[in-house]
C-alpha cells in the first residue's frame, strides 16, 4: 500500500509533462526509494516513522522533482506543449535539483525549528505515566481496541 503512495507522490510533479511509460517507471523508482529510504531510517539511523511519512513524501517527492526533468524531454515522448527539447535538458535537471534541494532545505528547517520550539514547551512527549498506562486512557479517556479489554476481562 505504501508503494502506492510512493508512487503516486513521486509522478506528482511530472504528471503533466512525462510520457506514460516513464511515469510507471518513475513509480517503479519511487516503491524501491520507499523501501530504502524507510530501511535506512529504522536501521542506520534508529528513527522510528510509524507512518512512512519521510520515505514517501520528502524521498519520493525528492525524486518525482528530478525525474520530471530526467523524462520531461519531448525526445522521450513527453507532452508536446510542456516538454523541453534535448537542448534544454541539462539546464532542466538542475533546475529540478535545485528546486528539489531548496524544498528541502526549507522543510527540513522549518521541521527542526517547529519540533525544538514544542520540545522547549514541554508538549513534545507525553508524560510517563501516560505513556506507560497508555495514551488511550490517559489522554481520551478510552480504550482503543475495547475488543481486546473485553477478552482480558476488564469491562466484566
Amino acid at each position: 500500500m505504501v508503494g502506492l503512495l510512493a508512487g503516486a507522490v513521486s509522478i506528482c510533479s511530472g504528471a503533466a509533462i512525462i510520457n506514460p511509460v516513464f511515469a510507471f517507471i518513475t513509480g517503479v523508482v519511487a516503491g524501491v526509494l520507499t523501501t530504502l529510504v524507510q530501511g535506512i531510517m529504522e536501521h542506520v539511523l534508529h528513527i522510528d516513522d510509524a507512518l512512512v511519512c519521510v520515505p514517501v513524501h520528502a524521498a519520493c517527492g525528492y525524486w518525482g522533482t528530478i525525474a520530471a526533468g530526467l523524462f520531461g524531454v519531448k525526445a522521450l515522448g513527453a507532452h508536446p506543449l510542456y516538454g523541453f527539447t534535448l537542448e534544454e535538458w541539462g539546464l532542466r535537471i538542475g533546475i529540478q535539483f535545485l528546486g528539489a534541494t531548496t524544498i528541502a532545505a526549507w522543510a527540513l528547517g522549518t521541521g527542526l525549528l517547529l519540533f525544538w520550539i514544542i520540545k522547549k514547551s514541554g508538549r513534545l512527549r507525553v508524560k510517563r505515566d501516560s505513556e506507560l498506562f497508555g495514551i488511550d486512557i490517559s489522554e481520551h479517556k478510552t480504550f482503543a481496541y475495547p475488543e481486546e479489554m473485553m477478552e482480558k476481562g476488564i469491562f466484566n
